[in-house]
């Protein structure tokens, strides 16, 4: 399957864990769309700050992905993400997404599969990594848990990681209200309903 999206006719984007702001590149935002990027790393919205100070509809903010109260609900055209999913509270995020798209809305993000987790966590125990290797199996059983339930836990320090499966963002997505859930690649897009509780 070949999905692309289409903003000509947007008026504005949300780019979840926007990082320098390229995100909105790889996906071919025009430049007439009002972008805003989040991040939880102050520094590196800082920077994309300086990057993009002579784009006047570039805004970036500090902010969590599980809290999008600085949006009002019905924003956003789109919502898009690079390979944030893997770091998030994606039940959580995956509600407030939808709260903040316009009816009919897109959301759309990469995401880290099982053979991702597996290769880093190869490499660390061929180097005797054993701390990497503890990390990378509990990313693993977050992953299934995901894969079984649409649920993550967090690590012992609080921090969240997971794989993420096509069945696990299905539920996930589904639960949160959206729907016709797709899938290119290591891509998952899903529509908000065109009218729904938060209109």
């Amino acid at each position: 399957m070949n999905v692309s999206l289409c903003f000509e006719n947007d008026k504005s984007v949300l780019d979840v864990g926007c990082g320098l702001g390229s995100t909105v590149d790889t996906y071919g935002v025009p430049d007439h769309v009002a972008i805003y990027g989040i991040d939880v790393n102050a520094e590196v919205i800082e920077q994309a700050k300086l990057l993009y100070k002579d784009r006047p509809n570039r805004f970036f903010l500090v902010c969590p992905a599980e809290d999008l109260r600085h949006f009002e609900s019905n924003k956003f055209d789109k919502v898009i993400s690079g390979i944030t999913l893997m770091y998030i509270k994606i039940p959580k995020v995956v509600r407030e997404v939808y709260r903040v798209l316009v009816p009919g809305g897109t959301f759309s993000a990469s995401y880290e599969t099982w053979k991702d987790v597996t290769k880093f966590m190869l490499r660390a125990l061929t180097k005797l990594q054993i701390k990497v290797v503890i990390h990378r199996l509990y990313i693993l059983m977050n992953g299934i848990l995901f894969y079984l339930t649409g649920y993550i836990v967090p690590y012992l320090n609080g921090t969240i990681e997971s794989f993420q499966s096509r069945r696990g963002l299905r539920i996930t997505l589904g639960r949160a209200g959206f729907e016709n859930i797709r899938f290119d690649g290591n891509r998952v897009f899903a529509d908000k309903k065109s009218s729904s509780k938060f209109d």
